[in-house]
């Protein structure tokens, strides 16, 4: 299935597509009306893992992130796939971030604007959840 086909305006020849779990794209697309009528399609997903965002806040003040995603994942080991993300109105570094897959711990918390991100001690491992964030 493809979720976004899209040709790069400046270069006619190079495509990118999105299938929801990589990306693919080729540099010989004008090739497709030629008498070979050959294209060569490869993955372009090199260093890219997150499939799609859950949820986007703008955290867009002095000192903070100007813009926070939840993203979902594909086997993170780390962290399951994030459906939440918000940061504190008056202390904008600190910012926090909630899962939803059983048995992992679910909320993270940063106090540098989500540089470095910590598995919060008092995390349960539900699926279901609302979250409060205080900053001290």
């Amino acid at each position: 299935m493809i979720e976004a086909l899209e040709i790069d305006p400046h270069d006619s020849d190079h495509c990118l597509y999105g299938t929801g779990l990589t990306l693919f794209g080729d540099h010989d697309l004008a090739n497709w009306d030629t008498a070979s009528e050959k294209i060569t399609i490869e993955s372009f997903a090199d260093g890219i893992e997150d499939t799609s965002v859950q949820d986007v806040v703008s955290a867009h003040a002095p000192g903070g992130s100007e813009l926070l995603a939840a993203t979902g994942d594909v086997g993170n080991p780390n962290w399951a796939t994030n459906v939440g993300v918000d940061y504190a109105g008056k202390a904008v570094k600190h910012v926090v971030r909630i899962g939803n897959t059983v048995s992992t711990k679910q909320i993270a918390v940063s106090s540098d604007g989500g540089a470095t991100w910590a598995k919060h001690p008092g995390a349960d491992t539900v699926s279901t959840f609302r979250f409060f964030f205080k900053s001290s």
